[in-house]
């Protein structure tokens, strides 16, 4: 028997499943958040069956913690490894931060410096205007974002 899914719920062609994003985002079943500020816990987090893993630089991460995290999040990002980022409020004090430090960690086929893995997509935080979506776009061009 052979079953035909809906053009709706068929796999991007362009998507190749790597650790970190098993799985089209479109099709994911499972999000697994990792506070950004406890590295040791992301090679665990990509080792796990998750479907796709978030590097989580908002809600669990302390203020006092917010920079510490994005390096650790863009270093892991470009070391090899693939994964999605969930930033800051578009109206907080790092937001700005966040996305300029995530363009370093743009994957070279969107036209980004890493080679192999980077950042595969983010994740926005309250998010209260289509402003906070069309300016995180703009500025991480190609890069998928859910709001």
């Amino acid at each position: 028997m052979t079953v035909t899914l809906p053009a709706a719920i068929t796999p991007s062609p362009a998507f190749q499943a790597v650790p970190g994003q098993r799985i089209d985002p479109e099709l994911a079943r499972s999000w697994l958040l990792v506070n950004a500020a406890q590295p040791e816990r992301f090679q665990p987090a990509e080792d796990s069956a998750a479907d796709i893993v978030i590097l989580d630089i908002e809600d669990a991460v302390a203020p006092k913690d917010k920079d510490r995290a994005r390096a650790d999040a863009v270093a892991w990002l470009t070391s090899g490894h693939t994964g999605w980022v969930r930033l800051n409020g578009y109206g907080s004090r790092w937001w700005e931060e966040d996305v300029e430090a995530l363009a370093t960690a743009l994957p070279a086929h969107l036209g980004g410096p890493v080679a192999e893995g980077g950042l595969a997509g983010v994740v926005l935080a309250m998010v209260e205007s289509t402003d906070h979506v069309n300016e995180t776009a703009r500025r991480l061009p190609g890069v998928p974002v859910v709001a």
